[in-house]
Parts: structure tokens; C-alpha cells; sequence
């Protein structure tokens, strides 16, 4: 079940977006799957709600700010949001999806973006310049871990940081850019 589509399409605080995601879990055997910002959303959701979960998979994902420099850039976030429809493809294709990116692709990237609220960016931007999560008690269910050769948006040690949150952790290296299942789903 993709919870994506769910997510509310306000500025929303992590309970909110948690909340969706508790909601929408079925019962029985779950296994979260959690790419890029969900990553925070998963992890407070681990943390703050009884859910029953078997496993997570985080996917090029962080549970801190993935960089530092990110609470300075903070009040150029609503430039930022504002400007991505005039981001060229050829910086989708390097930060995100990859050199062999279709114009296609980048046609549904681009597409995909203009559909949201730059306000809501804006604020997704400020949760992840905020996030913490990594700190506090260990979580104990199995978290693994894809993370992108390519990536260049989250460092190799936002997985790290993650594992010092995991009972049991596992970090599998796969071949590709920030957005790993769109660009590179077969591997």
C-alpha cells in the first residue's frame, strides 16, 4: 500500500504525517518501507505508536538532518520551493534520479513536484533540516538499509546514524541515484 498519496497536503508535523501511516497499516505481518524524508516520518512512528511492524526498509533515507548546512540555508526555503519548476532537468537527472535519466523521467519528477504546495515543501524542507530522530532508545525491529552508491543528496553516514538506533541493522549498497526505486527498481 502506497501511503504517499495519503500524505496530508498541508504544512503537517511528523505526529500528522505518523498518523496517517499508523491509520493506513493493515493488521498482521507489515513491513515499512521508507525512502528519503519517510525516513523521519518511520522513525517517529517506530518510536510514538504502538504499530506492529516486522521489519522497515529505509531507502536512501536519514533520521537526522542529512546535512549540516541545511539550518543555515533555512530562510532560503521558500525561494527554493518556489523555484523548482524552474530547476533544469539536468540537475534532476544529478541529484536525483541519475545520469540515465529519460527526459521522460524527469518529465514525471518535474510533474510530480508541481503538484504540491511549495508551502508544504517548504515546511517538509524545515522538518528535515530539523530532524533529530536518530537520538533516543534503540528500536527493535530489524531495520535494513538501501542505500545509493550514486546518492547525492544524503551522505553514506545518515545509514551510520541510523544504526546506532537499530537493535539489528543491515546496510546493503546498490547501484544508483537519491531516488533508488524510481531510477533503479531491477537492482
Amino acid at each position: 500500500m502506497e501511503i504517499g498519496d495519503k500524505y496530508p497536503q498541508h504544512a503537517a508535523l511528523l505526529e500528522e504525517y505518523a498518523a496517517v501511516v499508523a491509520e493506513a497499516l493493515p493488521a498482521g505481518r507489515v513491513v515499512l518501507l521508507a525512502e528519503s524524508f519517510s525516513g523521519i516520518v518511520a522513525l517517529y512512528l517506530l518510536r510514538k505508536h504502538k504499530v506492529s511492524v516486522e521489519k522497515v526498509i529505509f531507502v536512501a533515507s536519514f533520521g537526522s538532518a542529512p546535512r549540516w548546512f541545511l539550518k543555515v540555508l533555512r530562510p532560503l526555503f521558500p525561494v527554493v520551493a518556489r523555484s523548482i519548476p524552474l530547476i533544469p532537468s539536468a540537475a534532476w537527472g544529478f541529484f536525483c534520479l541519475g545520469a540515465a535519466a529519460s527526459a521522460a523521467d524527469i518529465a514525471w519528477l518535474k510533474g510530480a513536484l508541481a503538484q504540491v504546495n511549495p508551502s508544504v515543501v517548504t515546511h517538509r524542507l524545515e522538518l528535515v533540516a530539523a530532524a533529530e530522530n536518530a537520538d533516543g532508545p534503540r528500536i527493535d525491529v530489524p531495520a535494513y538499509y538501501l542505500q545509493a552508491e550514486g546518492d547525492r543528496l544524503v551522505p553514506r553516514s545518515a545509514a551510520e546514524l541510523l544504526r546506532r538506533v537499530f537493535s539489528h541493522f543491515t546496510v546493503l549498497r546498490v547501484a544508483g541515484p537519491h531516488f533508488l526505486l524510481q531510477a533503479s527498481p531491477a537492482a
